[in-house]
């Protein structure tokens, strides 16, 4: 009896080790994902994984279990859009281009294993645009 106790703890010793590991890092962190719900900072578990200045955001610990975090994140984009020839000449044309900007913030908490919530508000504005923006491919005031 006590040898067959032995041999299935031999077995069963290994597998359980790998249980109570720390994520293993990758070569290189991930990159960000076109979606943020997608992307998942479960790595920075192991805090030899952080390489980023924002790593200490990308995964905030809520307990010891390593599928209990919170991740905050957000992002800033300006760009300058300008035509020219715009219809291939036809109608009106505008030498002057626009600005648009679009500002975005998120939460992203994992309470437990297979519970998640995703929040993500998201603010996009135009300005200097001949005829004002284009509702909604310009301007979103603030979306949920």
């Amino acid at each position: 009896m006590i040898r067959f106790l032995c041999a299935g703890l031999y077995v069963l010793l290994p597998l359980c080790g790998s249980l109570f590991a720390q994520s293993v890092c990758p070569n290189i962190p991930p990159p960000y994902g076109l979606l943020r719900q997608d992307e998942d900072y479960r790595y920075l578990s192991n805090p030899a994984c952080g390489q980023d200045y924002w790593d200490h955001l990308k995964y905030v610990p809520l307990g010891s279990n390593e599928d209990r975090f919170v991740t905050f994140g957000g992002e800033i984009r300006e760009w300058y859009e300008g035509f020219r020839n715009a219809s291939w000449g036809f109608g009106p044309q505008d030498d002057n281009g626009y600005l648009l900007q679009r500002l975005s913030t998120y939460v992203d908490i994992h309470p437990a294993p297979r519970i998640r919530f995703f929040v993500q508000l998201t603010s996009a504005i135009e300005a200097g645009r001949t005829g004002g923006p284009r509702p909604v491919t310009d301007e979103s005031k603030l979306f949920f």
